[in-house]
């Protein structure tokens, strides 16, 4: 394996972050409840900020389509759109999901 893939090909996680994943993971999961309360309450600029950071954590993490997700629903939340908020947090379950199965599967958490 290399230098940045600790042990996944899938994602490019950087071997000095690998400890900090699980955890990681399980925050952005713990914010999906949040995120969907504010879509229903309308709380856009929450969602906009929360997103805003998923993104550049993402990127950060070797996680390059968490980072995707999250800049549209930063998008999606800076337009005041609730469907594009709606479906974007799903897109966000959807992913969280598929690298929490991979990182399990590979044994990284």
């Amino acid at each position: 394996m290399g230098k940045d893939l600790a042990c996944t090909e899938e994602y490019a996680v950087p071997a000095e972050l690998l400890h900090l994943i699980g955890g990681f993971i399980q925050r952005r999961e713990s914010e999906l409840p949040i995120l969907r309360a504010c879509a229903a309450q309308r709380g856009y600029a929450t969602i906009q900020r929360t997103a805003h950071n998923i993104a550049g954590n993402g990127g950060a993490y070797g996680f390059p389509q968490l980072s995707l997700v999250g800049k549209n629903l930063e998008a999606a939340a800076k337009a005041k759109d609730g469907h594009r908020v709606e479906v974007d947090l799903d897109a966000l379950e959807h992913v969280l999901q598929r690298i929490h199965e991979h990182l399990v599967e590979t044994g990284c958490v």
